[in-house]
């Protein structure tokens, strides 16, 4: 590629990834989920973590810190910045550092900028919506992809030890990078991602007393069971839950691309490695996806010959498709009606909340209370006892809190409840209702502790 080419190239991707970040400002999309405890974990931290966050869970036995430099970082920005401040952060750097990793695995070429910006710009359409949940296994999928080039020892084992800092299922993702760089990257590479792999993994068990391996264990097990009946969708079957045209259009030049090129390079065997990853819908959104849209990117020639062709269709797609991105994030803008918000949540420190309809209500008011509390049932689903998962199953089916709750909430010691279905429980008193995005209803119980504060409705 000569130098005006490249030149417009880089000013091309600036530009639109100013419109990205743009984007991201305007619509503002609110996590849902995971990073709603995240970030306040520092503050649960003095009071036993997520063990005080979630009670009568697996989260209970928790004495460390499972995603330990994702919660530090969160927590320091959060005191840094404030929390929306932080959540935008992390959003535009977690975007912005995905779209660079591929654009990185990408053959440059001189008059193929347009169809490579046009690609990124619809596979981000379908991943957008998992980006901006900032999770730490987002962040182990972006540094996937910024590792693939690597070359260098020190880089695989530095970038190893990183991803261990963040998230303690990192090595789900450097040992299939070790063994593609081993098969057809670089050896050297692949030999420092295996080293800080091991290391890493023994430094997890020794600082966490083998700790590791129990919750290993729980996380295999909660993937593996039926959860009640209750369906986590990101975990299952991933074509099933990310049916959208665009979807099969990708997975179909892939597989066209293969069946006449016959090239295994890298990201085929990246693809090979991750297979079984694949059968979640998560980790097919976070890595099976892009690997295939950059294997197509750089080895169907026919492609780039079609583009030629039909250049003024494409050019004119490609300007636009940057836009492809508004659909997947404002329905969880913070301004959305589908989103949960609870400003002005100030609940008792201690208090024991049941959020009746699970994910995102629980975290949201780990999010949005002012004080630590303590939330039933927890993030994870599967980690939930029985009679919890029964209860919230039962409550899923029929929107609506059954008269049988108050013998639960006596059992579990319910302070407040949170919902958007309404209830039947006789020892349950309506106090506010939150109403910027879902409705959602504060009750409280009259099995509350009387050493808490009465919460005075607004």
């Amino acid at each position: 590629m000569n130098v005006s080419n490249r030149t417009i190239s880089i000013a091309g991707y600036i530009f639109a990834f100013i419109v990205l970040i743009s984007i991201l400002c305007v619509w503002q999309p609110s996590p849902p989920d995971d990073f709603l405890r995240h970030i306040r974990h520092a503050e649960y931290a003095p009071h036993g973590g997520y063990a005080y966050m979630f009670p009568y869970s697996y989260f209970e036995t928790f004495t460390w810190d499972p995603w330990y430099g994702f919660d530090r970082l969160a927590g320091f920005l959060k005191t840094w910045v404030g929390s929306n401040r932080t959540v935008l952060l992390y959003q535009v750097v977690f975007v912005l550092l995905f779209c660079v990793g591929m654009v990185l695995n990408l053959r440059s070429r001189a008059d193929h900028f347009l169809l490579h910006l046009m690609f990124l710009f619809v596979l981000l359409s379908l991943v957008i919506n998992r980006l901006v949940l900032i999770r730490p296994c987002i962040l182990m999928a972006v540094i996937f992809f910024l590792a693939i080039p690597g070359k260098r020892f020190w880089s695989g084992f530095l970038a190893c030890l990183v991803g261990a800092l963040f998230y303690y299922l990192f090595f789900l993702y450097t040992v299939p990078l070790a063994i593609a760089h081993y098969f057809k990257g670089s050896r050297k590479f692949s030999y420092g991602l295996a080293l800080g792999t091991l290391l890493s993994l023994a430094g997890w068990m020794i600082l966490t007393n083998f700790g590791l391996l129990s919750i290993l264990a729980h996380t295999v097990r909660a993937l593996l069971s039926s959860r009640n009946g209750l369906v986590v969708v990101e975990n299952t079957l991933s074509i099933d839950q990310i049916e959208r045209v665009p979807v099969y259009l990708i997975v179909f030049f892939f597989l066209l691309t293969f069946h006449r090129c016959r090239t295994l390079d890298i990201y085929a065997v990246l693809l090979l490695a991750t297979a079984p990853l694949a059968l979640q819908a998560r980790y097919f959104a976070d890595l099976t996806l892009p690997l295939m849209v950059i294997y197509t990117l750089n080895n169907n020639e026919e492609m780039y010959g079609f583009l030629s062709r039909n250049k003024p269709v494409f050019e004119a797609f490609a300007l636009v498709s940057i836009l492809l991105v508004v659909p997947g994030i404002q329905n969880v803008s913070l301004r959305s009606p589908y989103t949960t918000r609870l400003d002005g949540l100030d609940l008792p420190m201690g208090a024991r909340v049941f959020a009746a309809d699970g994910v995102p209500t629980n975290l949201s008011a780990v999010f949005w209370n002012r004080t630590p509390i303590k939330v039933i049932p927890s993030s994870e689903i599967g980690w939930n006892d029985t009679e919890t998962l029964g209860l919230i199953k039962e409550i899923t089916r029929d929107r609506t809190i059954p008269a049988r709750f108050c013998d639960y909430a006596l059992r579990h010691r319910i302070d407040y409840v949170l919902s958007e279905s309404p209830s039947l429980a006789a020892c349950l008193t309506h106090v506010k209702s939150f109403s910027k995005g879902k409705r959602v209803d504060l009750f409280k119980s009259t099995f509350s502790n009387p050493r808490l504060d009465m919460y005075e409705s607004g």
